[in-house]
């Protein structure tokens, strides 16, 4: 049920803001690494990688729609999973900081 949502809100980014978007190729790239993990013994892990990506997907649409505030908050729930699940240092932990700080630069 989750891969066939995950299927589902990648192809509306893929319509909102095209296919070779960095925002796209990000959420592809998690989508296959969780499913990479969930393959294996490290399901407690992929579950939590599964639920950090729901809220930055979250964060994603509240900040289309506007919500600087509420997709902040989505945005740091997400990052605080991926910190704790795959460590400070881990190199999607930096891609979503940097996603953050560009998202709440823009107006």
């Amino acid at each position: 049920l989750a891969a066939r949502e995950y299927q589902k809100s990648l192809q509306l980014e893929e319509a909102w803001i095209g296919q070779g978007h960095p925002v796209v190729e990000d959420f592809q790239k998690k989508l296959s690494q969780s499913d990479g993990w969930k393959r294996t013994a490290h399901r407690p892990a992929a579950d939590a990688l599964e639920e950090s990506l729901i809220h930055e997907k979250e964060g994603d649409y509240l900040l289309k729609l506007g919500w600087k505030d509420k997709a902040k908050r989505q945005y740091d729930i997400s990052l605080s999973i991926e910190k704790q699940v795959i460590g400070r240092d881990h190199p999607m932990v930096n891609s979503l900081e940097e996603k953050i700080d560009v998202a709440m630069a823009s107006e």
